[in-house]
């Protein structure tokens, strides 16, 4: 008798990532901005932090390594903010697993897996939680 693994065996809830040191990098909003359709033409002006940009600051989610991608789908995406970022902010990041649901839907049986990152300041305020909702089939 052979047991199989199910998604929720593999990804355990309150599991974290490795703290990630990083930098909200000017020249990266100016490309992030780009690749929206709204380039910014003189790069001596002020630069806004677009709402969806701690996309790019992806961490690794503790146990999705385990996971074939092919079987992973982007449900939801959700940003939080205690106050806006700016371009040379630098935040501590970690990745956690805050839930792991399975459910039955019409096409068998998935898991549904949200993944929180956080970032805080050099003072250890909390700046942003990312909220990532994946479906794994």
């Amino acid at each position: 008798m052979t047991t199989e693994s199910t998604t929720a065996d593999l990804v355990t809830i309150g599991a974290r990532s490795k703290a990630r040191r990083l930098r909200v990098e000017k020249g990266v909003v100016l490309r992030f901005l780009d690749a929206l359709g709204s380039p910014v033409e003189d790069e001596g002006v002020e630069v806004t932090v677009p709402p969806t940009f701690p996309t790019t600051l992806q961490l690794p989610a503790p146990g999705l390594n385990l996971i074939d991608p092919a079987r992973i789908l982007h449900g939801e995406q959700e940003y939080i903010y205690e106050r806006p970022l700016r371009t040379g902010d630098e935040l501590t990041c970690v990745a956690e697993v805050a839930q792991v649901t399975e459910k039955t839907t019409r096409l068998g049986k998935v898991t549904v897996v949200v993944i929180e990152t956080t970032g805080r300041d050099d003072d250890e305020n909390l700046v942003l939680t990312e909220r990532m909702t994946l479906i794994v089939r």
